[in-house]
């Protein structure tokens, strides 16, 4: 995750400022102070390894993750209320150390740079099943545990219009933008019909309390258990949207195989938990609607950064979607015309590739 500029000086904080402040809050009492910029991911937040020359609170540890927010904020800052939230719950979060809000910096745990997706990557095969248990054993927990409205999570939806604003991003972004294919009036209101009759069947589910960005980057290997991060973006949602994240992922494509015995793991789990049955077949609609609207979402958000903020990084997450995106259509025959109206709108659809 380093980056290979030296970008200090972006950073609001200098290693004085950053002394003084640990000291001050008790975290640590150190001589000097080195900030190494990271690599961010696609919101406006970046990221600083500080490493200290002395133990923090006494625990061994020389180092710590710093924060920046693109702006201070004002007010309550919602990934603090819904960090402190989620570690109440016995949820594994970053632990946070300082926050100083006319910098606009959180001093946090250094979780390391090993992301679930690098942890397979590396292990291979034989581990990948034991990491994906693991995620997706965390994931019924979650939602096992967060059913108190304490945080502003609570008062947010995927809602149809949430939903529907999803999937206009992407016809913005990918098709007018990437594709360079702008969908005519009446195709464009073909697809918004077909599309909002999806997603009115998704906002009927249950809602539950969704992470929003659940999967293999924003999950860090701590030892022999996953750390929830990115999860400011709280909201209520279908139970199916996290576990899309998951099991759909661009970055760590899993086999169809897996992907279904997965699926039945989790039901399992939240059964367990619950101690209330799921029905299978209703869940199985909801996972092939909630992966249709997701991966169009993540679609939208690829060709955006590539697009818009001049980032390639996420451009070859677009063809795994886009898989996702047909395979998901393919099992749904109710959903024909939507099919149809999305080939026509956006001809890498129909060429995409079948997955394993």
């Amino acid at each position: 995750m380093s980056s290979s500029l030296s970008q200090i000086e972006l950073m609001r904080l200098s290693p004085d400022d950053l002394k003084k402040r640990l000291t001050e809050q008790g975290v640590a009492r150190p001589g000097k102070v080195e900030i190494q910029p990271l690599s961010g991911d696609a919101s406006n937040r970046r990221y600083f390894r500080l490493t200290l020359d002395g133990p923090i609170e006494n625990q061994g540890l020389h180092s710590l993750m710093a924060m920046q927010l693109d702006q201070p904020q004002e007010g309550e800052m919602d990934w603090l209320l819904i960090q402190a939230y989620l570690a109440e719950l016995k949820l594994p979060v970053p632990k946070v150390y300082d926050y100083s809000p006319e910098d606009g910096i959180l001093i946090l745990e250094d979780l390391g740079d090993l992301t679930l997706e690098e942890c397979i990557k590396e292990t291979g095969s034989d581990h990948t099943v034991l990491w994906i248990d693991r995620a997706v054993d965390l994931l019924a927990t979650l939602q096992s545990r967060a059913t108190a409205p304490k945080t502003p999570a609570f008062e947010r939806r995927f809602d149809v219009a949430k939903l529907m604003w999803e999937f206009d991003f992407m016809l913005e972004h990918y098709a007018g933008g990437f594709l360079e294919r702008t969908p005519p009036t009446t195709l464009h209101r073909k697809l918004r019909e077909e599309m909002t009759t999806l997603c009115t069947r998704l906002a009927a589910i249950e809602p539950c309390y969704c992470h929003r960005d659940f999967h293999s980057r924003n999950l860090m290997v701590r030892g022999d258990e996953l750390v929830m991060i990115d999860f400011q973006d709280a909201r209520l949602g279908p139970p199916q949207y996290d576990l899309v994240s998951l099991l759909r992922d661009a970055y760590c494509p899993l086999p169809e195989k897996l992907v279904q015995e997965k699926i039945n793991r989790f039901l399992q789990k939240k059964e367990a938990l619950g101690k209330l049955p799921i029905d299978r077949t209703a869940f199985a609609i909801g996972f092939d609607l909630m992966a249709i609207q997701r991966g169009l979402k993540a679609i939208g958000t690829f060709a955006y950064q590539k697009m818009v903020k001049g980032n390639s990084r996420y451009e070859s997450g677009i063809s795994i979607t886009l898989s996702n995106v047909k395979h998901s259509l393919d099992r749904r025959e109710e959903l024909a015309g939507l099919k149809l109206a999305l080939e026509d709108a956006l001809p890498t659809l129909q060429t995409a590739g079948d997955l394993a």
